[in-house]
């Protein structure tokens, strides 16, 4: 049976739409957390060892390790996505594609950890979250 996860596509603010566009035009949803590098070539260590030196703590590290762990690891193809800005539902997509590094240094608005999607729906009306959603990606 399919996993479920509600994904935030980007902060709420002006530059919401551009994210969108990006990924409705790329079929794809990305994170960052300004690690650039590819998931699949470094560790947990790794990692640590570039937020340690963003200044980040201990406990600002445990939510983006936890994100970039259930984009690349624990999201799989065929699981459903919810599409959200805030706690407002978007749409509905399939996951499509396992985890892909793509890294484009001219655009601000592109996330380099991504997957594929398949969208189903994009709604006129935003539907609400049951969940007050804090961070990037949490499982429904």
């Amino acid at each position: 049976m399919p996993n479920s996860w509600y994904v935030m596509l980007w902060k709420n603010d002006k530059n919401f739409n551009n994210v969108m566009r990006l990924c409705i035009n790329d079929n794809s949803f990305g994170i960052s957390y300004d690690i650039n590098e590819n998931l699949n070539s470094i560790n947990i260590a790794r990692i640590d060892l570039i937020m340690n030196n963003m200044g980040k703590t201990s406990g600002e590290k445990r939510i983006p390790k936890k994100c970039l762990t259930i984009i690349k690891e624990e999201m799989k193809i065929g699981d459903i996505i919810f599409l959200c800005k805030g706690s407002n539902i978007l749409g509905v997509a399939f996951i499509a594609s396992n985890y892909i590094f793509d890294l484009k240094e001219n655009n601000k608005f592109w996330l380099p950890h991504r997957r594929k999607i398949k969208i189903i729906s994009l709604f006129k009306t935003p539907a609400k979250s049951n969940k007050q959603l804090r961070h990037t990606i949490h499982k429904v």
